[in-house]
C-alpha cells in the first residue's frame, strides 16, 4: 500500500478533510476541507455540498469548535467514513423497526 500523502503544514490541520459533528459528537453536520489557518485560534474551511460533494461555501471556525471533528488526510477516507456511518445508522434503524 502506498503511503498516504500528508497535506498539512507542520503543526496545523491545513489541507485535512473533515466531518464536523453535532452535540452528540456523532451526527455529521458539515463536510469539507481545512484550507488555512487564519491565526492560531481560527481556521478557514471550505464546506462541500452533500449531494454533489462540490465546494459550496467558506467559513471561519474557531479551533475550540473543532475539538470533536473527525479529521481525515484524504477525501476518500472522509467519504468512506461517511458511508460507514450511514450503514451503522441504517442497521440501528432496522433493529428498532
Amino acid at each position: 500500500m502506498a503511503a498516504k500523502k500528508k497535506y498539512t503544514l507542520e503543526g496545523t490541520l491545513t489541507g485535512a478533510f473533515f466531518h464536523s459533528v453535532g452535540a452528540d459528537h456523532e451526527t455529521i453536520v458539515w463536510q469539507g476541507q481545512i484550507k488555512d489557518m487564519v491565526c492560531p485560534t481560527i481556521y478557514r474551511v471550505e464546506l462541500y455540498d452533500w449531494f454533489m460533494g462540490m465546494y459550496s461555501s467558506t467559513v471561519l471556525v474557531p479551533v475550540e469548535d473543532m475539538k470533536y471533528w473527525k479529521i481525515y488526510w484524504d477525501a476518500r477516507d472522509m467519504n468512506e467514513a461517511y458511508k460507514a456511518q450511514e450503514r451503522r445508522q441504517n442497521h440501528a434503524q432496522e433493529k428498532v423497526s
